[in-house]
Protein backbone atom coordinates (compact mmCIF):
# COMPACT_ATOMS: atom_id res chain seq x y z
CA UNK A 1 0.00 0.00 0.00
CA UNK A 2 1.53 3.02 -1.07
CA UNK A 3 -0.27 5.18 1.03
CA UNK A 4 -2.56 5.29 4.64
CA UNK A 5 -4.66 7.71 6.20
CA UNK A 6 -5.04 7.74 9.79
CA UNK A 7 -7.67 9.56 11.23
CA UNK A 8 -8.10 10.07 15.20
CA UNK A 9 -11.71 9.79 15.98
CA UNK A 10 -13.26 11.22 20.17
CA UNK A 11 -16.18 12.46 21.69
CA UNK A 12 -19.07 13.99 19.02
CA UNK A 13 -16.60 12.79 15.69
CA UNK A 14 -18.86 10.51 13.80
CA UNK A 15 -20.84 13.13 11.60
CA UNK A 16 -18.09 14.87 10.89
CA UNK A 17 -16.02 11.44 10.12
CA UNK A 18 -18.53 10.35 7.59
CA UNK A 19 -18.48 13.85 5.76
CA UNK A 20 -14.36 14.05 5.71
CA UNK A 21 -14.47 10.03 4.02
CA UNK A 22 -16.94 11.25 1.53
CA UNK A 23 -14.74 14.27 0.16
CA UNK A 24 -11.83 11.55 0.29
CA UNK A 25 -13.29 9.25 -1.55
CA UNK A 26 -14.64 11.82 -4.06
CA UNK A 27 -10.80 13.40 -4.54
CA UNK A 28 -9.20 10.00 -4.91
CA UNK A 29 -9.22 8.46 -8.27
CA UNK A 30 -7.47 5.45 -7.07
CA UNK A 31 -9.51 4.50 -3.73
CA UNK A 32 -7.29 1.32 -3.96
CA UNK A 33 -4.21 3.10 -3.88
CA UNK A 34 -4.43 3.96 -0.16
CA UNK A 35 -5.93 2.68 3.23
CA UNK A 36 -8.14 4.24 6.12
CA UNK A 37 -6.90 3.96 9.63
CA UNK A 38 -9.71 5.08 12.03
CA UNK A 39 -7.93 5.60 15.62
CA UNK A 40 -11.31 5.00 17.81
CA UNK A 41 -11.00 6.11 20.85
CA UNK A 42 -13.47 4.69 23.58
CA UNK A 43 -15.91 3.35 21.12
CA UNK A 44 -16.67 7.01 20.12
CA UNK A 45 -17.89 5.70 15.95
CA UNK A 46 -21.54 3.33 16.07
CA UNK A 47 -20.88 -0.06 14.09
CA UNK A 48 -23.34 1.32 11.55
CA UNK A 49 -21.22 4.57 10.56
CA UNK A 50 -18.18 1.52 10.08
CA UNK A 51 -19.92 -0.26 8.08
CA UNK A 52 -20.89 3.10 5.71
CA UNK A 53 -17.32 3.98 5.83
CA UNK A 54 -16.15 0.27 4.30
CA UNK A 55 -19.10 0.71 1.64
CA UNK A 56 -17.34 3.61 0.41
CA UNK A 57 -13.85 2.80 1.05
CA UNK A 58 -13.34 -1.19 1.81
CA UNK A 59 -9.32 -0.79 2.63
CA UNK A 60 -10.52 0.18 5.88
CA UNK A 61 -9.01 -0.71 9.22
CA UNK A 62 -10.24 0.39 12.74
CA UNK A 63 -7.76 0.35 15.73
CA UNK A 64 -9.74 0.67 19.31
CA UNK A 65 -8.21 2.82 21.32
CA UNK A 66 -8.13 4.52 25.00
CA UNK A 67 -6.98 7.18 26.37
CA UNK A 68 -7.65 8.97 29.75
CA UNK A 69 -6.64 12.58 28.93
CA UNK A 70 -8.97 15.14 27.12
CA UNK A 71 -8.65 18.13 24.52
CA UNK A 72 -4.59 18.47 23.04
CA UNK A 73 -3.33 16.25 25.99
CA UNK A 74 -5.93 13.39 24.76
CA UNK A 75 -5.48 14.38 20.91
CA UNK A 76 -1.84 13.72 21.12
CA UNK A 77 -1.95 10.60 23.04
CA UNK A 78 -4.26 9.03 20.45
CA UNK A 79 -1.93 9.95 17.32
CA UNK A 80 1.07 8.67 19.44
CA UNK A 81 -1.02 4.92 19.64
CA UNK A 82 -1.96 5.39 15.99
CA UNK A 83 1.54 6.22 14.54
CA UNK A 84 3.18 2.41 15.11
CA UNK A 85 0.25 1.02 12.87
CA UNK A 86 1.98 2.94 9.94
CA UNK A 87 3.81 0.92 7.27
CA UNK A 88 3.19 2.80 3.92
CA UNK A 89 5.75 4.44 1.58
CA UNK A 90 3.42 8.05 2.67
CA UNK A 91 0.93 8.63 5.46
CA UNK A 92 -1.64 11.43 6.37
CA UNK A 93 -2.88 12.10 9.75
CA UNK A 94 -5.98 14.46 9.19
CA UNK A 95 -8.33 15.75 12.07
CA UNK A 96 -11.92 14.51 11.75
CA UNK A 97 -13.42 17.66 10.78
CA UNK A 98 -11.53 18.50 7.78
CA UNK A 99 -12.41 17.89 4.24
CA UNK A 100 -10.04 17.81 1.23
CA UNK A 101 -10.46 20.36 -1.85
CA UNK A 102 -8.07 18.66 -4.58
CA UNK A 103 -8.52 15.54 -7.03
CA UNK A 104 -5.33 13.17 -6.71
CA UNK A 105 -4.65 14.89 -3.91
CA UNK A 106 -2.19 11.73 -2.03
CA UNK A 107 -0.20 12.33 -5.81
CA UNK A 108 -0.01 16.16 -5.91
CA UNK A 109 1.22 16.01 -2.04
CA UNK A 110 4.19 13.23 -2.26
CA UNK A 111 5.26 14.40 -5.04
CA UNK A 112 6.50 17.48 -2.97
CA UNK A 113 8.60 15.90 -0.34
CA UNK A 114 12.30 15.50 -2.63
CA UNK A 115 15.27 15.99 -1.19
CA UNK A 116 15.62 16.72 2.48
CA UNK A 117 11.60 17.69 2.47
CA UNK A 118 10.07 14.51 4.47
CA UNK A 119 6.68 16.15 5.50
CA UNK A 120 4.08 18.42 4.34
CA UNK A 121 0.70 19.84 5.98
CA UNK A 122 -1.07 22.63 7.28
CA UNK A 123 0.61 25.54 8.67
CA UNK A 124 -0.63 27.27 12.36
CA UNK A 125 -1.55 31.05 11.89
CA UNK A 126 0.65 34.06 13.29
CA UNK A 127 -0.39 35.46 16.85
CA UNK A 128 -1.48 31.35 17.73
CA UNK A 129 1.35 31.35 20.20
CA UNK A 130 2.51 27.95 17.96
CA UNK A 131 5.19 27.15 16.05
CA UNK A 132 5.00 28.83 12.78
CA UNK A 133 6.37 27.81 8.92
CA UNK A 134 5.74 24.48 9.66
CA UNK A 135 3.80 21.71 9.47
CA UNK A 136 1.15 20.73 12.33
CA UNK A 137 -1.16 17.41 12.89
CA UNK A 138 -4.74 19.02 11.47
CA UNK A 139 -3.37 17.68 8.47
CA UNK A 140 0.30 15.98 7.43
CA UNK A 141 1.43 13.90 4.84
CA UNK A 142 5.35 12.61 5.62
CA UNK A 143 7.66 9.67 4.47
CA UNK A 144 6.58 7.48 6.50
CA UNK A 145 9.91 5.50 7.93
CA UNK A 146 12.21 8.57 8.02
CA UNK A 147 9.47 10.32 10.37
CA UNK A 148 8.69 7.37 12.56
CA UNK A 149 13.01 6.93 12.89
CA UNK A 150 12.46 10.61 14.90
CA UNK A 151 11.09 9.49 17.84
CA UNK A 152 8.41 12.05 17.48
CA UNK A 153 5.50 12.30 20.42
CA UNK A 154 2.86 14.07 19.27
CA UNK A 155 1.60 15.19 23.38
CA UNK A 156 1.93 18.47 24.12
CA UNK A 157 4.35 19.78 26.73
CA UNK A 158 4.05 23.37 28.88
CA UNK A 159 2.34 26.01 26.58
CA UNK A 160 2.49 27.29 23.92
CA UNK A 161 4.05 23.52 23.03
CA UNK A 162 0.75 22.40 21.73
CA UNK A 163 0.21 19.07 19.83
CA UNK A 164 2.32 17.83 17.39
CA UNK A 165 5.85 20.56 18.41
CA UNK A 166 8.44 17.89 18.83
CA UNK A 167 7.86 17.95 14.60
CA UNK A 168 10.08 21.31 13.56
CA UNK A 169 12.96 20.46 16.52
CA UNK A 170 13.23 16.63 15.96
CA UNK A 171 12.64 16.77 12.09
CA UNK A 172 15.33 19.67 11.52
CA UNK A 173 17.75 18.59 14.02
CA UNK A 174 18.05 15.46 12.05
CA UNK A 175 18.85 17.87 8.90
CA UNK A 176 15.63 17.07 7.02
CA UNK A 177 12.33 20.12 6.52
CA UNK A 178 8.92 20.39 5.89
CA UNK A 179 6.20 22.41 3.64
CA UNK A 180 4.14 24.07 4.98
CA UNK A 181 0.47 24.93 3.19
CA UNK A 182 -0.38 28.45 3.72
CA UNK A 183 -3.38 29.07 6.47
CA UNK A 184 -5.96 31.32 4.44
CA UNK A 185 -8.74 32.83 6.71
CA UNK A 186 -11.52 35.48 6.70
CA UNK A 187 -10.44 35.60 10.38
CA UNK A 188 -6.84 37.06 9.14
CA UNK A 189 -7.32 40.39 7.39
CA UNK A 190 -3.61 39.91 5.61
CA UNK A 191 -5.10 36.61 4.36
CA UNK A 192 -8.46 37.48 3.04
CA UNK A 193 -7.46 38.61 -0.82
CA UNK A 194 -6.55 34.98 -1.26
CA UNK A 195 -9.16 33.20 0.14
CA UNK A 196 -10.63 30.82 -2.89
CA UNK A 197 -12.46 28.29 -1.02
CA UNK A 198 -13.50 30.10 2.16
CA UNK A 199 -15.95 33.24 1.60
CA UNK A 200 -16.31 36.12 4.30
CA UNK A 201 -19.22 34.94 6.28
CA UNK A 202 -17.56 31.05 7.09
CA UNK A 203 -15.63 29.72 9.72
CA UNK A 204 -12.62 27.58 9.15
CA UNK A 205 -9.31 27.97 7.15
CA UNK A 206 -8.24 26.47 4.10
CA UNK A 207 -4.47 26.04 3.16
CA UNK A 208 -3.13 26.41 0.30
CA UNK A 209 0.04 25.06 -1.92
CA UNK A 210 0.81 27.72 -4.72
CA UNK A 211 -2.22 29.02 -4.83
CA UNK A 212 -4.30 25.95 -4.92
CA UNK A 213 -7.16 25.27 -2.07
CA UNK A 214 -5.55 21.42 -0.36
CA UNK A 215 -7.98 21.21 1.84
CA UNK A 216 -10.20 23.39 4.35
CA UNK A 217 -10.66 22.51 8.64
CA UNK A 218 -13.31 23.83 10.20
CA UNK A 219 -12.89 23.11 13.90
CA UNK A 220 -13.91 22.36 17.16
CA UNK A 221 -15.97 19.18 16.27
CA UNK A 222 -15.27 18.23 20.02
CA UNK A 223 -18.03 20.60 20.95
CA UNK A 224 -19.83 21.78 17.93
CA UNK A 225 -22.39 19.46 16.53
CA UNK A 226 -22.88 18.65 12.57
CA UNK A 227 -25.70 20.20 12.76
CA UNK A 228 -24.65 23.52 13.50
CA UNK A 229 -25.73 26.12 11.45
CA UNK A 230 -21.91 27.55 10.93
CA UNK A 231 -20.67 23.54 9.85
CA UNK A 232 -23.71 23.76 7.46
CA UNK A 233 -22.49 26.43 5.91
CA UNK A 234 -18.94 24.91 5.63
CA UNK A 235 -20.28 21.54 4.58
CA UNK A 236 -22.87 23.52 1.41
CA UNK A 237 -19.47 25.17 0.38
CA UNK A 238 -17.19 21.47 0.73
CA UNK A 239 -19.62 20.00 -1.67
CA UNK A 240 -20.30 22.48 -4.03
CA UNK A 241 -16.72 22.58 -4.24
CA UNK A 242 -15.91 18.93 -4.80
CA UNK A 243 -19.19 18.35 -6.77
CA UNK A 244 -17.85 21.04 -9.31
CA UNK A 245 -14.00 19.89 -9.26
CA UNK A 246 -15.32 16.55 -10.54
CA UNK A 247 -17.44 17.77 -13.01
Amino acid sequence: MKYQVGIPCGENSQSYLLFLIDSIKKCTPDINSLEILLGVDNNSISSEALSQIKDKIPNTKVISLHTENTLSLGHGDILDQMLPYFNSEFSVFIDCDSAILINNWLEVLSNKLKGNKIIIGSEYEEGSGKYLNFPNAIFMLFKTKIFKSLGISFKPSTPPRDVGWEMPVKVKAAGYDGIPLNLISPRQEKTQPFMSFMTEDMRGEEYQLNGLPICTHVGRSSSRDFNDPIVGKWATRVNQWVNQINT
